[in-house]
């Protein structure tokens, strides 16, 4: 096969701030140092496989949404921050259907906050793996769970605009009129989330998981998958960052037609070291690569 390995490893760990970048001119597996790049080119480098798709509503629009069901506006905070805002109403599944599809694999975070009138405490969710119409979709919620346990974070799917709740964590319990991020990994078809409120420190661990979805598309949901007990909800901040691959391929014959091209498989070195994970692993098979490479986190190449 014509395909090898390069040998050896290289464990470079570099300070971006102290000790700067490194750019090495890579030919037929051969290295050399060169001149440091600009702060442009790093910033490049860093955003190319990072953010995907992001809405804070700054432009006081719901442009990037499709509005499925309810009475939705952007609002202008005291602060002067905007939001999107649902309207209080006891009608079941108000959401927005984001217009763009999403990665497969991805993580999203979001910034929300619900409140009740009539009930417990607010469904608020946030959906994904959504197909176009927005009836098919699984779903992280804050106020949700199994009969009776209407306060609690809970994970579950709609089909055909019916409600399944999959797993729930009693130990995590929701209030409302309280902001709370909530931050949501896909990877491989398993899904793990967290919530906390804005002004704590991030979970270490996630606080539910459930295993080998079955994907309806890959669009996104916000709103209320509940939201009957005449409920209000606001979010904000609402991204999607490509999930960072720990190993990936680079060969000078891969192209479009490569499973994997572009997430984690590549025929350019810097592409490759863009994309991988810190710590991560990057393969460069043999070939012919001329490149200047910048080299801006702990990699083994």
């Amino acid at each position: 096969m014509k395909k090898r390995r390069i040998l050896g490893m290289l464990l470079l760990v570099l300070s971006i701030i102290i000790v700067g970048f490194i750019i090495a001119e890579i030919k037929n597996d051969i290295g050399k140092a060169e001149a440091q790049p600009s702060a442009s080119e790093i910033w490049r480098h860093y955003i190319k496989y990072a953010s995907y798709y992001y809405d804070n509503f700054e432009d006081g629009t719901l442009n990037k949404w499709n509005i499925i069901r309810g009475d939705w506006e952007v609002i202008t905070e005291p602060s002067g921050n905007h939001i999107a805002h649902l309207n209080r109403s006891s009608e079941w599944r108000r959401i927005l259907l984001s217009k763009e599809e999403m990665p497969t694999d991805a993580i999203i975070q979001a910034k929300v906050k619900g409140t009740t009138y009539t009930g417990d405490v607010a469904d608020t969710s946030i959906g994904f793996y959504a197909n176009d119409a927005g009836n098919n979709f699984y779903w992280v919620m804050l106020g949700g769970g199994f009969g009776g346990h209407n306060k609690y974070l809970s994970l579950g799917k709609t089909i055909n605009n019916t409600e399944y709740i999959l797993v729930e964590n009693l130990s995590v319990a929701t209030s409302n009129n309280v902001w709370y991020n909530v931050k949501i990994r896909l990877e491989n078809s398993n899904i793990f989330a967290k919530i906390w409120e804005i002004n704590d420190a991030e979970p270490s661990n996630w606080q539910i998981s459930y295993m080998n979805a079955s994907r309806f598309g890959n669009y996104l949901v916000i709103g209320t998958d509940a939201g009957q007990d005449d409920e209000e909800f606001w979010f904000d901040n609402i991204s999607v960052i490509r999930a960072v691959p720990s190993i990936v391929h680079v060969d000078d014959d891969y192209n479009g037609s490569t499973p994997g091209w572009q997430y984690d498989h590549f025929n350019k070195i810097q592409d490759g070291i863009d994309a991988v994970a810190e710590g991560g692993t990057v393969y460069v098979y043999s070939g012919t690569y001329y490149e200047n490479v910048v080299i801006n986190k702990s990699i083994n190449l």
